[in-house]
């Protein structure tokens, strides 16, 4: 039975799409627990595993359920994605990701000044193209 307020040590022990079972390590309980996907993190979660990993080792935090009276949850450890987390060896800890630099997909050949011709052309196209719709629709 769980105790509202108390913290306990759990292993991640299976991972499903609504949710992870979690065995809890304590001497006077080897149960196992549901965590749904909505304790998993304060973020939208669509993918458990993007915040945790088979056999990673939580500290989860009993907290109050209308249905079961206490269940567990792990929004106190406030989880990041994986996806904003990237790993710094060195420091041996977590980091968010900072993209270093925009790099374009598409690659033109054109100078810049053949760029802005072309951009100014196809602005001046358009709005001809709109003001003959607007002098068509007046006749």
């Amino acid at each position: 039975m769980l105790v509202v307020g108390k913290e306990y040590e759990v292993k991640v022990v299976r991972m499903l799409s609504k949710g992870i079972v979690v065995r809890i390590l304590s001497e006077e309980s080897d149960n196992t627990e549901f965590i749904h996907l909505s304790k998993i993190s304060s973020k939208f979660v669509s993918d458990v595993s993007d915040f945790v990993s088979m056999g990673e080792v939580l500290t989860a935090k009993a907290v109050e359920s209308e249905i079961r009276g206490a269940e567990l949850s792990l929004i106190h450890l406030n989880i990041r994605s994986k996806k904003e987390m990237n790993t710094d060896k060195d420091a041996g800890r977590m980091v968010s990701h900072i993209p270093t630099a925009y790099t374009p997909k598409i690659r033109h050949n054109k100078s810049l000044d053949e760029m802005i011709e072309d951009a100014n052309r196809a602005y001046h196209d358009k709005m001809q193209s709109k003001k003959n719709i607007n002098s068509n629709r007046r006749k």
